[in-house]
């Protein structure tokens, strides 16, 4: 009777403990939690990240499902083609690499699952990108300079704007019409002609301007010199011409000379013939 008893009381705790261990829910330590994240949830950044980095307090697995990290925009759009990836030197952390980004606010999703685990983990947060408003100063030409030929120098300067970033260009227009777009801070205007222009500038981002950017200079060409001389009349007193020109008007002067003569002969030839009493009338 004491087996019999014996026998039962320990089947029955036998039992009760193989139902406590079924009825047991997965220990949370089985879970990967995520224990850090950069850029971190609620951070306001004045810079692009260049990537996305999440650290789980377990080991990340790889097989048979890959960790997966996606970014969107305020819209909703995934912002990258690069796929997570779960970093070789810290098999905790789990990476995706982003493009520059502009200003904006930014959801990270995340799904992963532990070694030996087949749960899923997934989660969220929101970052935001707030980058200083890019400016540009037109250093060369100034507004109202001439310059005595049809080559202008343009010279400018920017803050907050890279050209290895967002497509980033200078549009450049001469007379209202864009003639170039920029990826240096200088460059020359070459073959304006004679007279007013307006040089202008302005940033360009993701293909499109930027107009409180604008900067614009009235500038003046000069007429060239064409090489000509100005024929005036000289001053009869002092004057001595020189070269061909000298010689023309020595003949002239000759020539008129002996007209002079010749009809000063001819007079006085004739007042000999005039009978006495009369006198030329001239």
């Amino acid at each position: 009777m004491l087996k019999k008893t014996a026998a039962y009381i320990i089947s029955t705790v036998l039992l009760s403990l193989l139902f406590s261990l079924v009825l047991q829910p997965v220990p949370a330590y089985a879970q990967p939690v995520l224990v850090g994240a950069a850029p971190a949830p609620g951070a306001v950044l004045d810079a692009p990240p260049a990537e996305i980095r999440l650290t789980f307090d377990r080991i990340i697995s790889n097989t048979p499902i890959q960790p997966r990290i996606i970014v969107t925009d305020e819209r909703g759009e995934r912002v990258h083609e690069s796929q997570a990836a779960q970093r070789l030197d810290n098999l905790f952390a789990v990476t995706l690499a982003l493009p520059p980004l502009p200003s904006g606010v930014y959801t990270v999703s995340y799904q992963v699952q532990s070694a030996g685990s087949d749960v899923l983990v997934s989660g969220s947060y929101q970052f935001s990108i707030v980058l200083p408003p890019p400016d540009l100063v037109l250093l060369s030409p100034i507004d109202g300079q001439w310059f005595e030929s049809g080559d202008v120098p343009v010279e400018m300067q920017v803050t907050a704007f890279d050209f290895n970033f967002y497509n980033n260009r200078i549009h450049l227009y001469v007379d209202g019409e864009q003639i170039a777009e920029l990826r240096e801070l200088t460059t020359t205007v070459a073959g304006l002609e004679p007279g007013v222009h307006q040089i202008k500038v302005v940033l360009a981002q993701l293909d499109a301007e930027l107009p409180q950017t604008a900067r614009s200079a009235t500038i003046a060409i000069a007429a060239p010199d064409s090489g000509d001389e100005q024929v005036t009349a000289p001053p009869l007193a002092g004057w001595m011409p020189t070269g061909t020109a000298s010689i023309g008007v020595t003949t002239l002067a000759l020539l008129m000379g002996g007209i002079g003569v010749m009809l000063g002969r001819q007079k006085g030839a004739d007042r000999q013939q005039l009978p006495e009493g009369q006198h030329d009338a001239s």
